[in-house]
């Protein structure tokens, strides 16, 4: 999604450490992220951030980063 709107990864990822989204997991990965690349390890991001996000949606609050993040780790490359 970010580089269908043209965000630069490095922006995305300055944006993501600086709310509530940043993370060891996140930091630790950050080369990768800035390089377009996911390493296995996201799997269990992403189910915690879909656990997150469901959780947001049960009480009816929008999680729209931590749905990013999802999209971002799941996408068909």
């Amino acid at each position: 999604m970010a580089k269908k709107a043209e965000v630069p990864l490095d922006t995305l990822y300055q944006t993501l450490k600086t709310c509530t989204a940043d993370s060891r997991l996140l930091r630790a990965l950050e080369g990768a992220v800035l390089r377009g690349e996911y390493p296995p390890v996201t799997c269990h991001a992403v189910k915690d951030l879909s656990a997150a996000v469901d959780s947001g949606r049960s009480v009816r609050q929008a999680m729209p980063v931590t749905s990013l993040s999802v999209a971002l780790s799941t996408r068909r490359r």
